[in-house]
């Protein structure tokens, strides 16, 4: 009030301007590490962190923006144990771990395995059998949107096994992939399946009045 009105002497600005360090840097360093510590918590937790970000559609951070080309940032090493971590458990047959492999080849994304359709519909499929959420709604997507013959030219077709686990309600690829959208939300939700679902039915197509 005293510096909008005018009247603050000049110790008063240079206390406003220029305040005194409440904390010591060394301890605010130390804080920081601990909380990243807390954050990253065990190799289990860090990988399905980076899954959990994969299944949701986020694009993950590689750190180039901090690195020098061909040197690796201490980020980039994390996504790779966390990656290495993802195999592994993927292979052991964890759901999460399979969705997200299955992702990460289908999506491509800079900062994880290369493009591998036939890799991530492979994986894709298998946390589907596993009644695995992700994996179930991008599964519907790619019925309902036939993207990858369209986009890439490569032939996809639900397995038997998923098709008779969750039988589309009047056949066609829209029924399959509203099949397994309603599948993800039945097994413990989607944003995907979601607006997937509220978007038919609000626009009354693929087979679905509007309501």
């Amino acid at each position: 009030t005293a510096s909008v009105a005018g009247t603050a002497s000049a110790a008063e600005v240079a206390a406003v301007l220029q305040p005194r360090l409440t904390f010591a840097p060394d301890e605010l360093r130390a804080a920081e590490a601990a909380a990243q510590a807390e954050a990253a918590g065990s190799g289990v937790a860090a990988w399905q962190a980076v899954a959990r970000t994969v299944t949701a559609l986020q694009r993950l951070d590689c750190g180039h923006d901090a690195g020098v080309d061909g040197v690796t940032t201490a980020k980039e090493a994390e996504l790779l144990n966390a990656t290495e971590a993802i195999l592994d458990a993927a292979a052991g047959g964890e759901p999460l771990a399979m969705s997200a492999l299955g992702h990460m080849y289908l999506l491509g994304d800079p900062c994880s395995p290369k493009r591998n359709l036939t890799w991530a519909t492979h994986w894709l499929e298998g946390a589907a059998a596993a009644g695995q959420p992700s994996a179930l709604a991008m599964l519907g997507f790619l019925n309902e949107s036939r993207a990858l013959s369209r986009v890439y030219n490569f032939s996809y077709a639900t397995p038997a096994a998923l098709t008779a686990r969750y039988p589309p309600a009047g056949g066609g690829a829209y029924a399959q992939g509203r099949a397994l959208y309603e599948a993800a939300l039945t097994s413990g939700g989607s944003v995907l399946a979601s607006l997937a679902l509220g978007s038919q039915y609000s626009n009354g197509f693929a087979g679905v009045a509007a309501s």
